[in-house]
């Protein structure tokens, strides 16, 4: 069976992920900015979304997708959808944790196999 997108890339770049818990979410969310909208009535400074950011890091350059996240902030908005580079019939979804409402997210559990409360975190 192959994994899920999000299970593929845990520790893809850092080998200090382990041991991982992912869960699924049910979002009831505020609209988001979305770039699968992205069309020629956008500042042009949106198409380079898909830059390279770690090469460009590397190169001691700040990518425009970080100068774009920061608008994005700025704005006030509380996350992002955009379309997946590794997978065009896909998207991902960004969500700034500071900002969101605790009745916005609920975990799916319908097996009730996650933790109720912290206690179950203490060793």
């Amino acid at each position: 069976m192959r994994r899920p997108p999000a299970q593929r890339n845990i520790g893809k770049t850092n080998d200090l992920t382990e041991p991982y818990l992912l869960v699924a979410y049910i979002a009831n969310l505020p609209d988001l900015v979305d770039l699968r909208l992205l069309d020629n009535t956008w500042d042009p400074l949106w198409n380079d979304w898909t830059c390279d950011w770690r090469q460009m890091f590397v190169a001691g350059t700040e990518p425009p997708s970080w100068n774009l996240g920061d608008a994005i902030l700025d704005a006030g908005e509380i996350g992002l959808i955009f379309p997946s580079v590794a997978r065009p019939e896909g998207f991902n979804v960004i969500l700034f944790t500071d900002r969101l409402q605790s009745d916005w997210l609920k975990p799916h559990d319908p097996n009730g196999l996650l933790p109720q409360d912290s206690s179950s975190w203490t060793r």
